[in-house]
Formats: C-alpha cells, sequence, structure tokens
C-alpha cells in the first residue's frame, strides 16, 4: 500500500518532495546555459549574443516599465535576461516620482497591454502624462527621453507601448508632435492570432534581421496604422521607416505595417509581441514540426536588438 507524506513534509535535504538524490531547484533565468547542452535548440547561448556572459557588468542594462494597466513584464524581463543583459523592472509611478533616472540605462523597454485602461485611445494617457506632467524638477519626462536618445540610447516599445511612443510623437519622428496613429483595426474585432511579417532588409532596423521572415502573436484591437498626410507618408517610405511588415495584412494597417522606426532607428514600435516567442514551444505548431521545431523568433528578434544595442550605445 502506497502512503503519501503531509503536504510540506521536508526530508533530509530541507526541500519539499524532493528527494535526497535529487539536486535543489533553481531558477531557471539566473543559470540559463546550464540547464541546455552546448548550441542546444532551447539554449539562450547569451555569450554568443552580447559578448558577455549572463549579469556581467558590461551588459547592457533594461528598463522595462510595468504598472497602471500595462502588462507582459516578467516575460519581458524573461527575455531580456536570457539575452544576456541586464533587466530592472520598474513601475512607472517610480520613473515619473523620479527614483529612476535613464541614465542608468541603455534600452528603455515600453510593455504591451492597456495602460490606464487605454481611456481617450490606447496609450493616449500614458502619453499625456510622460509629455505634459511636471515632475520634481519642474520638467515633464519627455525631456527625459529626449536627451536619453540624444546621448544614444534606445527605445523599444510593444503593442501598447508602441501607441504609446506614437501619441508621444517619437514615432515616426520626422516631425515636431504626433503624425501617426494607430487606430482600431478595420473590421472592428480584436486580433490576437499568429502572423507572419519580414524585416525591411534597406530599413534602418535591417539589424534585427535583414530580410528575415518571423512568425510572431499580435492581440490588439488598435493596430492599424494611420499617416496625418500624403506629405508625412511620402517621408516615411522614402526613409524606409516601415521596417518590419505584415505578409497578410491583419488589421488594415498602412503599407502593412506591423512595426516603425524613426531615422535613426534608436526608436522602434511594433504591434506583434516578440515576448511571447521565447522558446519553440511556444508556437502552436511546435508539435506538427517533430525534430524540426519552428526557431524562436521572438528570442531572435530581441537576441538581435540587444546585440546591436551592446555595440552602439
Amino acid at each position: 500500500m502506497l502512503t503519501r507524506k503531509p503536504l510540506g513534509a521536508k526530508r533530509e535535504t530541507g526541500f519539499a518532495g524532493v528527494s535526497e538524490a535529487s539536486p535543489p531547484p533553481r531558477d531557471f533565468l539566473e543559470e540559463p546555459a546550464a540547464q541546455f547542452p552546448p548550441n542546444h535548440l532551447l539554449a539562450p547561448n547569451a555569450l554568443r549574443v552580447t559578448g558577455f556572459p549572463p549579469n556581467h557588468l558590461l551588459a547592457p542594462k533594461v528598463l522595462v516599465l510595468c504598472g497602471l494597466g500595462m502588462n507582459c513584464e516578467e516575460e519581458t524581463y524573461a527575455a531580456y535576461k536570457l539575452c544576456g543583459t541586464r533587466p530592472r523592472l520598474v513601475h512607472v509611478n517610480e520613473w515619473f516620482a523620479g527614483k529612476v533616472s535613464l541614465d542608468d540605462f541603455q534600452l528603455v523597454h515600453f510593455t504591451g497591454g492597456f495602460s490606464f485602461g487605454d481611456h481617450l485611445g490606447a496609450g493616449k494617457v500614458l502619453a499625456n502624462r510622460i509629455r505634459f506632467k511636471p515632475t520634481a524638477t519642474g520638467k515633464p519626462l519627455i525631456h527625459e527621453l529626449e536627451e536619453f536618445l540624444a546621448s544614444g540610447g534606445f527605445v523599444f516599445g510593444v503593442c501598447n507601448g508602441f501607441q504609446t511612443l506614437t501619441a508621444l510623437g517619437l514615432l515616426p519622428g520626422i516631425e515636431d508632435g504626433q503624425s501617426v496613429s494607430l487606430a482600431p483595426n478595420i473590421d472592428g474585432n480584436f486580433q490576437d492570432r499568429w502572423v507572419s511579417c519580414q524585416i525591411d532588409p534597406e530599413s534602418p532596423l535591417s539589424y534585427l534581421g535583414a530580410g528575415e521572415t518571423l512568425s510572431l502573436p499580435i492581440r490588439h484591437g488598435e493596430g492599424r496604422l494611420v499617416v496625418k498626410n500624403d506629405a508625412v507618408e511620402t517621408l516615411m517610405v522614402s526613409k524606409k521607416l516601415m521596417g518590419i511588415r505584415y505578409l497578410h495584412n491583419p488589421n488594415g494597417s498602412a503599407f502593412n505595417c506591423a512595426g516603425l522606426c524613426n531615422e535613426t532607428g534608436r526608436v522602434v514600435g511594433m504591434m506583434p509581441h516578440p515576448e511571447a516567442f521565447l522558446s519553440p514551444f511556444n508556437h502552436p505548431e511546435w508539435s506538427r514540426k517533430g525534430s524540426e521545431a519552428p526557431r524562436a523568433d521572438g528570442l531572435f528578434l530581441l537576441q538581435n536588438l540587444v546585440n546591436y544595442v551592446s555595440h552602439n550605445r
């Protein structure tokens, strides 16, 4: 007859439910290389990507903003850990209160979600607080953000983060104020599906994987890029700022745009979620591929981003 120890009972090792011969549990993200053989399909291999071991003092520092309706911060934090950076999760109120300085980071990441419940439009309230609300210094945070970019920093926004960057006027950044917007999807429905998109090899975003076709998930109700006027549209096309395009447009976005950058390539926004595809097993077709599991395209893209930041900051 089998007997079961009471829940939470400890054995000789001091770990609940672990046999004496079993190793103690460890944090997957703290020791990523130890979890896989060399060059294993799932191994992040941060050393190859950034040139630094995980948590190395010279590895890029990433500010991951969260709170006030934003989400995906845990996956985003995990992604940057896997890429060999030193990410830090910070509630946006800490930034508003002046307790965090962008000078301590090389990359600022605006996560997805529904900041401030998307009242007044997706990303609009968060953008207005950054643009207009005075901080302890008496200046709005947009000044700190602009100084951060002028000093060589990078800003990356996904979904709601992308919507915020357009509302701030940082994307595409070819004139003062807002020149594009992410409007409701053309069919009026929330889109939650996997899409294929491609990186333009002639765009300032080519460093993300020139010419590569990526499979990534989208989940948004307001992802249709609309442009202010023909003059802005002409500049965006000539400068190839729409660096990531859908192969099959899911939302009616102008020029099939899935991702946008400014002229320097240091401000990037995209509607698909790279942080949601960090392992081949995240893909809905992984089991059909057998030994040819699909590449983790989200991790691939973020690794290229981190690699570029580490060499250009």
